[in-house]
């Protein structure tokens, strides 16, 4: 029993800094998180945040799988059984619109990496992992409103999954001259079916 609560505490306290960590970064970018002012924010020491991160590359590295994460939750909204494929679509777009306004913070985190991506290896493999999961996800999709007569018969599905993707991850950037979500769908179903 003291085992478990302890493992419960040690599971919540790193959880404490990756999400301290997860702030940071939205708030001064990823140049300048420094450990010592994480652990200070958790209420530990800088030897103790080693502990549960042996390097600040570790403690990134979970920072961008907790960012990637809360995104995914927006693939798994749209996956609802039994809905048309452009009602799918249309949910993935909607719910990446409506996250764009509920959380920016992600989104600052997500961009932040994908900017860093180009110079770090380690940050690369891991955005470029979750783009390929992505992109994979969006293609089927878009493969499977095709065989079933849904979409456009001249459409690519790589290819128009790039694009939407695109569009997805471009509206953290224009957030705030966004039109209405329900717009900007319609525009894209447009693309996607005529």
């Amino acid at each position: 029993m003291a085992d478990q609560r302890s493992r419960a505490r040690a599971e919540e306290r790193r959880q404490a800094l990756i999400e301290a960590a997860y702030q940071s970064i939205a708030s001064h970018g990823l140049g300048e998180l420094r450990t010592r002012d994480i652990a200070a924010q958790v209420g530990i020491t800088h030897a103790t945040l080693h502990h549960y991160f042996p390097t600040k590359e570790m403690l990134i590295r979970a920072v961008l799988q907790y960012a990637v994460q809360q995104r995914s939750q927006v693939t798994a909204l749209a996956e609802q059984k039994g809905d048309t494929i452009l009602e799918r679509v249309h949910r993935f777009v909607a719910s990446s619109y409506q996250q764009v306004h509920e959380d920016p913070t992600l989104w600052l985190v997500l961009d932040e990496f994908a900017l860093r991506a180009k110079q770090d290896p380690a940050i690369r493999d891991i955005v470029l992992a979750n783009y390929q999961s992505l992109h994979h996800y969006v293609t089927a999709l878009l493969a499977a409103g095709l065989q079933q007569g849904e979409l456009r018969a001249d459409l690519d599905p790589e290819s128009a999954a790039t694009l939407l993707i695109m569009c997805v991850l471009g509206m953290s950037l224009v957030e705030p001259i966004l039109p209405s979500s329900e717009k900007l769908v319609t525009q894209l179903e447009r693309w996607l079916t005529s």
